[in-house]
């Protein structure tokens, strides 16, 4: 029965372009039995992060190492785990300093093995974040320019970068 878990940090209210983030996977063979070739993989949402400069560090009870598997971005072969054996990969890389438009977004880690699994439900570890991308130039005009006293007034806005944008007035 290979497990993982996802957490991530830190945990700021509003991430922005530039922010760097860092995913935690905890993953373990919790099963009475031996697990063979197992694999975890974290393919890091491209964008709203960007892999340059991104980095990793492992560490584990049992004594083996991670291999990584080429052609993708963090995948790594753990050979077979041995009941109880667990580990931690942590995975730093940074929101898109170009990126120009936010919302929600999900990376999920992942672990398999060829051997019998009892409990596949817990071999999937999503994790959600929210990018914030601040508009540029936001700006509004009214008119008219100098309104009076019960006279209807409208106001137009903009934005040079980033959008929708709403105001409340």
């Amino acid at each position: 029965d290979v497990v993982i878990g996802k957490t991530m940090g830190p945990l700021a209210t509003v991430l922005r372009p530039g922010d760097w983030i860092t995913f935690t996977l905890d993953y373990a063979n919790a099963g009475p039995a031996p697990a063979a070739s197992v694999v975890i993989t974290d393919l890091i949402p491209v964008p709203p992060l960007t892999t340059t400069g991104a980095s990793t560090s492992t560490s584990n009870n049992y004594g083996g190492l991670l291999t990584p598997i080429g052609g993708s971005t963090f995948a790594w072969s753990a050979g077979t785990l041995a009941a109880g054996s667990r580990g931690r990969i942590t995975i730093s890389a940074q929101i898109d300093p170009n990126l120009v438009t936010g919302g929600r977004y999900t990376n999920t880690a992942e672990i398999a093995t060829i051997s019998q699994d009892h409990d596949p439900s817990n071999e999937e570890a999503p994790q959600g974040f929210d990018v914030c991308v601040p508009p540029d130039g936001a700006s509004f005009i009214y008119t008219p320019p100098v309104p009076v006293v019960n006279q209807p007034v409208t106001f137009t806005g903009s934005v040079t970068k980033g959008a929708p944008v709403t105001y409340k007035w």
